[in-house]
């Protein structure tokens, strides 16, 4: 998706690549406003895969964010 579409795309939870992705919060501090910012500047905040600079595209659709989470419920005959 990130490289098709060429959007950023962000894991978080038990997607995450890292601990400190683990919370969406953490992903969206600065929200869409900072997110320019982040991609120009760098940091520990970059995307796991897509683009890492702002282009027209990332202006217009911004980025995705996809996360995962473990479910008790799957070890279950519920």
């Amino acid at each position: 998706m990130s490289n098709e579409l060429e959007i950023p795309t962000f894991l978080y939870g038990a997607a995450a690549t890292s601990p400190d992705r683990y919370l969406l919060s953490d992903l969206r501090k600065g929200q869409y406003e900072g997110f320019k910012d982040r991609l120009e500047n760098g940091g520990p905040h970059l995307p796991d895969f897509g683009p890492r600079e702002w282009t027209d595209v990332v202006s217009k659709f911004g980025a995705v964010v996809i996360g995962a989470q473990y479910s008790s419920c799957l070890q279950c005959q519920c």
